[in-house]
């Protein structure tokens, strides 16, 4: 991706959103925007994003590594992704196992090819993955590339963050609000790459006609507020205005990192 510019009007000018839809024919239908944009500070954009809107499934990963080829490893992560969940559209694997499987295939995927080049050795790919399943949605992560579900005007954070301050609110060492206090923590306790197996954290929720479910990498969440998200998402009345407001916020708040959010609505 190129770097982002400026406007005449001082505004970043950014990519345009691609928009996706699901006909009815694939089931319920779903609707949504994504975008992703190499910041204001990096030469490169190494994140990448996955839209299966056909099979309700949608990924964001975000590469690790700088010179370790972290673009590389993002790619790597959404290929893999892609390719085993139409292998389950095919074989009829039920998706609980089909997520954490696609996952820890493209753990196995960018360490061999780490392996087997040099250039290669230290990438990693943090990924948050949402599968829609009428009804129902299964969502899954590994690293800090988060997923929040806005219904009726508030929004939830779905995923808790692989990282050291995440650690601590899982054994109860300091509350949610204590760590989001803390600001961004880049130490990561797991991703894809970095070791032979990762723990795959899932969860299934029931999904409400109107719900809408962010996938972002921590270019967003890092700049913009859960307070902001909610405020954001909830102004726009299409998901292509909102992951626009949400990477120009982003931007304006200093771009520090590349940013990546997809916006995917049941309606």
């Amino acid at each position: 991706m190129n770097a982002t510019a400026q406007t005449d009007t001082g505004m970043p000018a950014i990519l345009a959103p691609v928009s996706f839809a699901r006909p009815a024919v694939f089931g319920a239908p779903v609707s949504g925007a994504a975008l992703t944009d190499v910041g204001l500070v990096r030469a490169r954009n190494e994140d990448d994003y996955l839209l299966k809107p056909e099979a309700g499934f949608f990924a964001v990963a975000d590469g690790m590594g700088g010179h370790a080829a972290g673009h590389v490893a993002s790619a790597l992560c959404v290929e893999t992704l892609s390719d085993v969940i139409s292998a389950r559209e095919v074989g009829g694997e039920a998706p609980v196992a089909a997520l954490p499987k696609a996952i820890r295939a493209a753990n196995a995927r960018i360490r061999n090819a780490a392996a087997a080049d040099i250039m290669l050795t230290g990438m990693g790919t943090t990924v948050a993955a949402l599968w829609l399943q009428d009804d129902r949605a299964l969502i899954a992560h590994v690293g800090d590339s988060r997923i929040y579900r806005l219904r009726a005007g508030r929004l939830a954070r779905l995923t808790l963050d692989h990282s050291l301050i995440g650690a601590a609110v899982r054994r109860g060492a300091m509350s949610q609000i204590e760590a989001d206090a803390m600001g961004p923590c880049h130490v990561l306790t797991q991703a894809l790459g970095t070791r032979s197996r990762v723990e795959v954290e899932q969860m299934e929720i029931g999904v409400m006609l109107g719900d809408q479910f962010l996938l972002c990498s921590d270019g967003i969440s890092d700049l913009v507020s859960d307070r902001e998200i909610e405020a954001i998402m909830d102004r726009y009345d299409t998901p292509a205005g909102a992951v626009r407001a949400l990477a120009v916020e982003a931007l304006r708040a200093g771009g520090r990192d590349n940013l990546t959010a997809v916006i995917v609505q049941a309606r």
